[in-house]
């Protein structure tokens, strides 16, 4: 074999190992967008529900009230946590179970919701308007799951669906 040759193998399968080594980070990056795409829209559609809810039905805190039920539909990957932003410790019994500073996040930024994808590898927090929580009654669901929506007149109380 000639030199020039195995100079050219060589090269050759040192771009195809760059190649291969980029293009599965940009890939990979691009399924993450994909994701967290995906993940707005959910959030968008969920918050679009729960104002149109708020607006269009009654109910108060010591009276009766209106009730729905939701179907979440997000990535199977992810997982959303609704969570009372002054009281956001652990349920462990709901799923929600905040590692590291998640619960101080959550209470500096006020967020309501806090929301797992990629398999847990990477989090972030949202806040929804017209919601609330009970003390103590954070929890989390996943694709499939419903929610119970409850307008109380001064907010909509969410709730797993049992």
């Amino acid at each position: 074999m000639e030199v020039s040759t195995v100079f050219g193998v060589i090269f050759t399968l040192i771009l195809i190992s760059a190649l291969l080594i980029f293009g599965f980070n940009f890939l990979s990056s691009i399924f993450q967008e994909q994701e967290l795409n995906q993940i707005s829209e959910a959030v968008d559609n969920f918050q679009a529900t729960v104002t149109n809810f708020y607006y269009t039905t009654s109910g108060s805190p010591d009276g009766p009230s209106s009730t729905s039920t939701y179907t979440l539909q997000i990535p199977s990957s992810s997982t959303f946590c609704f969570v009372d932003p002054l009281d956001p410790s652990p349920n462990i019994g709901l799923g929600w179970d905040p590692q590291g500073f998640t619960e101080t996040i959550i209470e500096d930024e006020g967020y309501n919701l806090w929301i797992y994808y990629q398999n847990g590898a990477s989090e972030v927090g949202r806040t929804l308007e017209h919601t609330n929580i009970s003390s103590g009654s954070s929890f989390c669901i996943q694709d499939g799951d419903k929610l119970k929506l409850t307008n109380l007149g001064v907010w909509v109380e969410l709730s797993p669906k049992d």
